[in-house]
């Protein structure tokens, strides 16, 4: 069974996908940046979605002589001895953008998927309606955040902030938008690309101003 590695496939855009081993080349040692005690590889890997090849560089702290992936079992860093691969680099980059800073964990994953499904959009899947999903899960796990003590539906939880004040009207605006979308993704009813675009858009400027500026402000103010 070959070995594999899970990773963002960048040209088809899937998300932890599993790309197999097919191939390795260890490094030279006078051609790499590399310790004595550790060995660096370039691995060539098909992704398990789309089969497009890339090619990946791991890292091994072993001096003994390298022995092609032929053995079972899934490369994860600190996996242990034979197995204990760290992954450095790997090409082509995926096309990823950056969530707004400071978000939660939670609201952080929802917005790297919904960027990792535009990508999939942008070469030619249509991914509309997943996205505007992931963008609106992201809205929600935020508020989850913003206001704990607040349950049910979502429109009802910012129906509830916005009698409350706590949070400007044009932020609570933003939020509806993208529950709007979300709404219209999760139905049948078709969603287009612009309402993509506008949910992703909608979502980050609501992140930002909710996450990213406070917590930027607050750094800053610490800082002085």
């Amino acid at each position: 069974m070959p070995a594999t590695i899970p990773h963002i496939c960048p040209h088809c855009g899937h998300d932890n996908i599993v790309f197999t081993v097919r191939a390795e080349i260890p490094w030279e040692k006078e051609k790499r940046h590399a310790t004595d005690n550790q060995l660096l590889f370039q691995t060539l890997v098909t992704c398990g979605s789309c089969g497009m090849a890339a090619v990946a560089v791991l890292k091994r702290p072993d001096t003994a002589t390298p022995t092609p992936f032929n053995y079972p079992g899934q490369y994860n860093i600190a996996a242990g001895s034979l197995q204990k691969l760290e992954l450095v680099d790997f090409f082509p980059k995926p096309e990823l953008k950056e969530p707004p800073r400071h978000l939660p964990d939670d609201v952080d994953k929802a917005m790297r998927q919904a960027y990792a499904l535009e990508i999939r959009k942008a070469k030619g899947q249509e991914m509309f309606e997943p996205t505007v999903i992931m963008a609106r899960k992201a809205v929600e796990r935020a508020i989850g955040h913003i206001a704990p003590d607040l349950s049910g539906p979502l429109g009802n939880r910012l129906k509830a902030l916005r009698k409350r004040g706590d949070i400007p009207q044009a932020l609570l605006d933003w939020a509806d938008e993208v529950k709007a979308l979300g709404n219209i993704g999760a139905h049948d009813t078709e969603t287009t690309e612009e309402d993509a675009r506008q949910a992703v858009s909608f979502a980050e400027m609501f992140l930002t101003y909710m996450f990213t500026l406070p917590e930027e402000i607050r750094r800053r103010r610490k800082s002085v």
